[in-house]
């Protein structure tokens, strides 16, 4: 057992890299991980605050590691997207908000290369397919410490949600659905290098 029988836990996230693992969920709206460095023989034996609920409930937890850092991205309050990195082994987590509006938020994700980190995320409601939600991009090339304010991406007028975003090299994939013809479709765009 991970944690203690009485916490209510919900939406539970891992990633690896080789025998380090990461495991991140939500424990009465506080966002938690553990942390194995032999591939899960063996966990640390208290879970650490990535964010707590100072800014209002986390949802939606995303995560991300590459070499000895966990990423994750999140919502808080239901209208803010952040980002929490922690840098190794016991180090203190650091905390950005990532949008630069108070609008109803969708799931994050992710994708890390090197000193780049890339976090998409529906920002403004769905309603029905009409309402004002898009997708965003906020870009970091400093392993996450620091985010550009965000990108708009899509040229449609109609809602958009569910990202999905890839890397390939140096180029970025970025899809989603979108409602532009009444009915949802899939789009994407990408850079070339």
């Amino acid at each position: 057992r991970r944690s203690a029988v009485s916490n209510a836990i919900s939406e539970v996230a891992t990633c690896n890299i080789g025998p380090s693992v990461w495991l991140v969920y939500l424990d009465n709206g506080v966002l938690r991980y553990l942390q194995s460095a032999d591939a899960g023989d063996s966990w640390s034996t208290q879970a650490v605050v990535l964010n707590d609920t100072s800014l209002g409930a986390v949802t939606s937890p995303t995560v991300g590691c590459e070499a000895d850092r966990l990423y994750a991205a999140y919502v808080v309050g239901g209208n803010a997207v952040a980002f929490s990195r922690v840098g190794a082994a016991g180090a203190v987590p650091q905390t950005v908000t990532l949008s630069d509006t108070s609008e109803a938020a969708g799931r994050p994700v992710l994708a890390s290369r090197g000193n780049y980190v890339f976090c998409a995320w529906r920002g403004g409601a769905v309603g029905g397919g009409s309402g004002p939600a898009r997708i965003k991009l906020a870009t970091s090339v400093d392993l996450g410490a620091t985010f550009a304010a965000p990108l708009v991406d899509g040229d449609g007028t109609a809602a958009q949600e569910q990202p999905q975003l890839l890397l390939d090299g140096a180029r970025i994939w970025l899809a989603w659905r979108d409602y532009r013809n009444g009915t949802p479709a899939l789009f994407h765009s990408r850079t070339e290098q």
